[in-house]
């Protein structure tokens, strides 16, 4: 958000950069100010829309866009194991049958607004068919955005890829270019980021993506639709997990 100076009462959504409109920020909740928002961030979007992108259509790298306030370097995939995604979103935003029975989470409706999000995402995947179950819609979603992470990947938009439950930050940090003097974003940082990796080397430190924040045991995606299934298999053989169903 920007806050004008001479009134910190007046804020307009941005990233980094200066606000077209002063939108009353503690008035951020009423239906008839949303308006303001809606059309900064509808600039926003245009103006920001694929400038993670570092390759562009005929295969060229691109390093700077003019357009892009952050014009991204390195673009890393950090991927979890699919059904352990499944799952949390399932424990995150299904909504069980009954009150009383929250087993049939599964089963549920997916909120419309989300489905919605999906389907502007990954258009003629059904998502919006109310006949399908809440954990159905989660999993197609789940195999679909990432085949589609790594269509990007095998096109070269995508520098590197790396599982979250084995891999340790300053692995990141080194996919991200963080430890070369050639690619570092900000090279006074770049002693400063040796010296903690190197600190850290002999703990191994991972970034431990493997306790369920959010589901915490609730959820447990126990079998899939066959062509689902088929699909989320070779999608595990893809990312190198082992399939667990």
């Amino acid at each position: 958000f920007h806050i004008p100076k001479n009134n910190p009462y007046a804020a307009g959504p941005l990233l980094f950069n200066r606000a077209d409109f002063n939108c009353p920020l503690h008035r951020f909740l009423i239906p008839s100010y949303k308006r303001c928002y809606f059309r900064e961030c509808v600039k926003i979007l245009h103006k920001e829309i694929g400038c993670a992108r570092t390759v562009d259509a005929d295969g060229k790298r691109r390093r700077e866009e003019s357009s892009c306030t952050v014009p991204f370097r390195k673009v890393l995939f950090q991927m979890r194991e699919p059904l352990k995604v499944v799952e949390s979103l399932v424990a995150k935003y299904c909504e069980p049958v009954t009150q009383e029975e929250e087993s049939e989470i599964t089963m549920g409706q997916a909120p419309d607004t989300l489905l919605y999000l999906f389907d502007a995402i990954l258009p003629n995947q059904q998502f919006l068919d109310k006949n399908k179950t809440c954990s159905l819609h989660m999993a197609t979603y789940v195999v679909e955005y990432y085949t589609m992470l790594l269509d990007a990947y095998d096109r070269g938009e995508i520098d590197a890829m790396y599982q979250i439950e084995s891999t340790s930050l300053c692995e990141v940090a080194q996919m991200s270019g963080l430890l070369d003097e050639k690619s570092t974003v900000y090279k006074p940082n770049l002693e400063v980021v040796k010296q903690k990796c190197e600190e850290k080397k002999s703990s191994g430190e991972m970034i431990k993506k493997s306790k369920n924040v959010i589901n915490k045991g609730r959820v447990k995606i126990e079998n899939l639709e066959d062509g689902l299934e088929k699909k989320m298999k070779e999608l595990y053989e893809k990312l190198g997990y082992t399939y667990p169903l």
